[in-house]
C-alpha cells in the first residue's frame, strides 16, 4: 500500500484552511502499485492527485467531500464517513444508508488521463462504489457522464458507462468484466477528442470512439460509494481508495510514438501528416502508425504495407486500415483488415488482397483454413464480360455479373482449363462444386453446360443436345453412367462416350445407344 505524500500542480508551500494543515509538498514517487495504464501506456509524469498520505481526512485543498442526501435521495452523504488513514482513503457505507463520496478540486478539465488504485470490502450489493468524471457544471446539457469503475447489484463485474445522453435507447455506452473487486486493482480512463479508453491493471477493456459519444466540456474526479435500498437489511461496507493520479492528455504523436514503439517500428522519420478525410499518418524507420478518420490508431508495415501502397494506401480500394496485424494463422499466415477487404500474407504466397464478392466467396469456404488455402495472386480483372478472378492455392474464384463469384478447384478446374476457361463452350460457373453424386461424383454448372468427374470416369465436359439426351437417361443415375471421353468429332456431327454406352448428334439427330 502506497505511502506517499499528497500533492497537486497547483498546490504547493504551506496552507491553513478550517484547522487543516497541507504538509510540504515534494514531487511523487515512482509508480509501482501494481500494473498501471500509466505504464503500459507510457503516460509519462503524474501532474496531479492525492495519495492520502496526510491528515485524517481528505485534503480540503484537493477535495469537497459531500454533505448531502444520498443518490437519488436515497440514505445521506456525511463527511463523516470519509476518513483517511493508512495510507489509503476510506468511504464506509453503514446499515441505514449513511455513507459518502467526494470530488475533485484538482485537475478540472477537458480531456486528460485518471488513473485510481480501488478495493472494497466484501461489499452488500446494494452499495455500489463507483469512480467517475463529473462535468465540473454540475449540469451538462447532454447528461455527460464517465463511470470508468462502478460496481452494481452482481459484486462479483464492474462496469463501465460512458453517458452521452439524457434519454433514449442509446444514451451510453458500456461494457462489463468479471473481477474480485476486494482486491486491489488499478482503473484508468484516457479521455482524448478521439475518444474515450478504460484500462485495468493495464489493460484495455473499454473503447469508445465515436465523436458523438466524447464529452465536450471540463470534467472532474469523484469518489462514491453509493446506497440502492432494496427493502432488505443492508450490510455495512467499506470502499478503499489508495491514490487517485492524474496525467496530461495525450498528443496525436506521442500516441503515434508508443504504439509505433510497441510494434517495434523504431525512430520516427516524419512528421504527423493530414491524409484523406480527417486521417492521419506518421512515418517510422520501420513502417508507419496511421491515424484513422474514426481516430483509431493502427500499424502498418512489412510486406502488408508494401502491398497496401501498390493499392493505392488509403485512396485505393482498401482505404484506410481497420485492424493492425492479425497473427496466427495457418502456416505462418497474417492479415490486417481495411475498409474495403483485407491483405492476407502467408510465408508461402507472399502478401495479396482479399475484396469484394470474390473475397465473400472465399470465406464462406473457410478462408485460409478450407480447400483454397492462401490466395497467390491478386484480384485480376478485365476477363471477358466484366469477369474476374484470383488464384488460390487450391484453385481460384471466378466471378462475372452474369454468373456470379463461384470456386474454381480441382479435376473440374483442369477439365474448365482444357475448354478454355470463360472463352470457352463453357463459360463462367454458376455453382460451386457439388459433391455426394453416386459413386463419388461431383459437377459443376456453367452458363455453357457443366464439368461432371467421378473417380472411374474423370472429370470431362458435358453440354449442348448430348448433355440434354443425358439428362433425359437420368445422368449419371441412368443407364449410361458417367461421360468418359469429352465431346469428340464424328462425320456430320459430335459424340461423348459413357460409361454405358454413347450419344451421337448427327446433323440435329441425337441418339442414345447402350453398350
Amino acid at each position: 500500500m502506497a505511502r506517499r505524500w499528497a500533492t497537486a500542480v497547483a498546490v504547493v508551500g504551506t496552507f491553513l484552511l478550517s484547522g487543516w494543515v497541507a504538509p510540504a509538498q515534494p514531487s511523487y514517487a515512482a509508480a509501482s502499485d501494481g500494473t498501471q495504464a500509466a505504464v503500459t501506456q507510457g503516460w509519462g509524469p503524474v501532474v496531479a492527485g492525492d495519495e492520502f498520505n496526510a491528515g485524517t481526512v481528505p485534503n480540503p485543498l484537493l477535495w469537497n467531500v459531500y454533505n448531502s442526501a444520498g443518490n437519488a435521495g436515497q440514505g445521506l452523504r456525511s463527511p463523516s464517513a470519509v476518513t483517511v488513514a493508512n495510507g489509503m482513503l476510506t468511504i464506509s457505507g453503514n446499515a441505514n444508508g449513511t455513507t459518502g463520496g467526494l470530488s475533485a478540486k484538482f485537475a478540472r478539465q477537458e480531456y486528460g488521463r485518471w488513473e485510481a488504485r480501488m478495493r472494497t470490502s466484501a461489499r452488500d450489493p446494494k452499495y455500489h462504489p463507483v469512480m467517475l468524471l463529473w462535468p465540473d457544471s454540475n449540469n451538462s446539457p447532454t447528461c455527460a457522464e464517465t463511470d470508468y469503475a462502478e460496481g452494481q447489484n452482481d459484486a462479483t463485474n464492474i462496469h463501465f458507462f460512458l453517458h452521452h445522453a439524457c434519454s433514449g435507447s442509446n444514451f451510453q455506452t458500456e461494457a462489463t468484466k468479471v473481477i474480485d473487486t476486494t482486491q486491489w486493482h488499478n482503473y484508468a480512463v484516457d479521455w482524448s477528442p478521439t475518444g474515450i479508453i478504460g484500462y485495468i491493471d493495464g489493460v484495455e477493456w473499454f473503447r469508445d470512439t465515436n465523436p458523438a459519444d466524447i464529452p465536450a466540456e471540463s470534467m472532474h474526479q469523484a469518489l462514491q460509494l453509493d446506497w440502492f435500498p432494496n427493502g432488505t437489511p443492508t450490510t455495512p461496507t467499506q470502499m478503499y481508495v489508495d491514490w487517485v493520479r492524474v496525467y496530461a492528455p495525450g498528443t496525436l504523436s506521442g500516441e503515434m510514438d508508443t504504439k509505433a514503439a510497441s510494434w517495434g517500428l523504431g525512430s520516427a522519420t516524419s512528421a504527423v501528416m493530414p491524409i484523406r478525410d480527417g486521417g492521419f499518418y506518421r512515418n517510422y524507420q520501420y513502417g508507419a502508425i496511421i491515424s484513422t478518420p474514426w481516430h483509431t490508431l493502427q500499424v502498418s508495415h512489412g510486406a502488408i504495407r508494401n502491398e497496401w501502397a501498390a493499392l493505392g494506401f488509403e485512396n485505393g480500394v482498401m482505404g484506410y486500415p481497420t485492424t493492425d496485424e492479425v497473427g496466427g494463422l495457418r502456416d505462418g499466415g497474417v492479415y490486417q483488415n481495411y475498409q474495403g477487404g483485407a491483405i492476407v500474407w502467408s510465408p508461402a504466397t507472399g502478401a495479396q488482397e482479399s475484396a469484394g464478392p470474390i473475397r465473400t466467396e472465399w470465406q464462406q469456404l473457410g478462408f485460409e483454413g478450407g480447400v483454397l488455402g492462401y490466395p497467390s495472386t491478386g484480384l485480376v480483372t478485365g476477363l471477358m464480360n466484366g469477369g474476374s478472378y484470383q488464384n488460390y492455392q487450391g484453385g481460384a474464384i471466378v466471378s462475372s455479373p452474369a454468373s456470379g463469384t463461384h470456386e474454381s478447384v480441382g479435376a473440374i478446374r483442369s477439365e474448365w482449363q482444357a475448354t478454355g476457361f470463360e472463352h470457352g463452350v463453357l463459360a463462367y460457373p454458376t455453382t460451386e462444386v457439388v459433391t455426394g453424386l453416386v459413386n463419388g461424383g461431383s459437377y459443376q454448372n456453367y452458363q455453357g453446360g457443366a464439368v461432371v468427374s467421378s473417380p472411374a470416369s474423370g472429370a470431362h465436359e458435358s453440354f449442348g443436345p448430348i448433355r440434354a439426351a443425358w439428362q433425359s437417361s437420368g445422368f449419371e443415375s441412368g443407364a449410361l453412367g458417367y461421360p468418359t471421353s469429352e465431346v469428340y468429332s464424328v462425320p456430320n456431327g459430335v459424340c461423348q462416350d459413357f460409361q454405358g454406352g454413347r450419344i451421337t448428334d448427327i446433323g440435329g439427330t441425337v441418339t442414345v445407344t447402350h453398350s
